[in-house]
């Protein structure tokens, strides 16, 4: 069961300016938003307004109000040291009762503490099923030399490309199984608060020990200590948070996309991950598959009557015909490797990260794959495959309008790498054809300016 509880403090009308009518007002407006909501509602605060004066005019309208909406005041000794009930607790007077058991207790400043117990039953714990490999209990060198055996025992011989991907992929799930086997856990859902240690810990336990001291002799020099212990455990849990993102920061600070998270993260700011209406995340999945299957469909058919067009205008031959990759290295494949992101998808057999630890392992599958795909000049459809998740456009867009998203397409490391060797390969053959041609046409050139040369001397000679 939950409620809605509003904070409210009115300061006094000597340093705001506001009379006791705009006030009144203001809180009318409060009351009716409140109410429009069926929970349980509590307002608790300072409202400064002499309630337990009976002559006091302001205390008079402010009782009528209440009276009127529906509202009652529980609070009925006097809560500040002038004698005065300032400090009041509202609920509505229909329905059954929220709180009682009040009672008013000294308090470290000059208002006194309201006490009471809310009758609201307590939600059962959430949790949840998760599972999860223990990543970094893997002994590099141990699994770096049982994937590469593995990978050296079950070699493709006879070439098949798609084949060897799917040996290569279940080479390493199987090792990673041996060396880090998925387990399930119920995990309790709480608030994650990583900046907390045990010396938070520890000064929270004595300040509530400070505190019950107090409580219980009511001396001076008790109180003086709860509230020196308090304030040491408010500036330790700054300092801890204030440390804890500051080391982020600067562990991040070459990498923009984890600054503006980390950001969001401080101004609370979460994306609006909201998607079409629909029963169930299979029949969404399913809208979002035939609408972009739908639109690539359009495409491929704008496409294709602008390839009859090119085709009808091919009558004079390319100057040029690109005449295939080379082969690559396993030092290039290496050094791809190792300027290659850390970044994973859910299609990889290995976390990005752990493959990159053991590249040595890798690298010669990989390489045999990578080549085999050049020299075919296909890519398997094993390596087409690629995680979709549909993103807004822009964050004002309406997320129930399917046009207003665009799929983004996480691939497999091995795919990207992939990618990134074609890339290399193509930069290079289209500088080396630059070149080539440049220096052609600068032999044409001088072997023209010489035979012009030639013939402005002989037609000189003649003169």
């Amino acid at each position: 069961m939950s409620l809605s509880l509003i904070i409210l403090y009115r300061p006094q009308q000597k340093s705001t300016g506001c009379s006791f009518s705009d006030f009144l007002d203001e809180f009318t407006s409060l009351i009716d938003i409140a109410f429009m909501n069926p929970k349980p509602l509590i307002v608790v605060g300072d409202f400064n307004v002499h309630v337990d004066d009976p002559n006091d005019a302001s205390a008079k309208a402010f009782m009528n109000l209440l009276s009127s909406s529906g509202l009652q005041q529980h609070v009925t000794g006097a809560t500040q040291k002038r004698g005065h009930t300032l400090d009041l607790i509202i609920t509505r007077e229909a329905g059954p009762p929220v709180i009682g058991n009040l009672s008013i207790i000294d308090g470290i400043s000059d208002h006194s503490a309201v006490l009471g117990k809310v009758h609201l039953h307590r939600p059962p714990t959430q949790t949840k099923v998760v599972k999860s490999r223990n990543i970094s209990a893997i002994e590099i060198p141990s699994f770096c030399e049982d994937v590469k055996s593995t990978l050296d025992s079950n070699h493709n011989i006879d070439g098949d490309l798609c084949i060897e991907v799917e040996g290569f992929n279940n080479v390493l799930a199987e090792v990673l199984d041996k060396h880090a086997p998925m387990k399930e856990r119920t995990v309790k859902l709480r608030p994650q608060s990583p900046w907390f240690d045990e010396k938070i810990r520890e000064g929270k336990q004595l300040r509530r020990q400070l505190e019950k001291k107090w409580r219980k002799s009511g001396l001076l020099i008790d109180r003086q200590a709860y509230c020196q212990q308090k304030q040491t455990v408010i500036r330790d849990i700054r300092l801890a948070k204030s440390h804890y993102f500051n080391d982020l920061f600067i562990e991040h600070a070459k990498d923009q996309r984890q600054i503006f998270h980390l950001t969001n993260k401080l101004l609370n700011q979460r994306k609006n991950s909201s998607f079409p209406r629909c029963e169930s995340q299979q029949g969404l999945a399913q809208l979002f598959c035939e609408f972009f299957t739908g639109k690539i469909k359009k495409i491929r058919e704008e496409f294709g009557m602008a390839d009859d067009f090119y085709l009808r205008q091919q009558d004079t031959p390319a100057a040029f015909r690109f005449p295939g990759f080379d082969e690559v290295s396993e030092q290039e494949v290496l050094q791809i490797l190792s300027k290659s992101p850390g970044k994973c998808c859910d299609l990889d057999p290995v976390p990005a990260s752990l493959m990159k630890k053991c590249a040595t392992a890798v690298v010669p599958a990989m390489t045999s794959i990578i080549n085999n795909s050049l020299k075919l000049g296909e890519v398997p459809p094993v390596l087409k495959v690629a995680k979709i998740c549909p993103v807004l456009k822009k964050a004002n867009l309406d997320s129930n309008v399917m046009s207003n998203f665009r799929p983004v397409s996480n691939l497999c490391f091995l795919s990207k790498t992939l990618e990134r060797v074609v890339s290399s390969s193509s930069q290079h053959s289209y500088k080396k054809t630059a070149y080539m041609m440049i220096s052609i046409r600068l032999i044409v050139l001088t072997t023209v300016w010489r035979l012009l040369y030639l013939e402005f001397r002989m037609i000189s000679v003649k003169l």
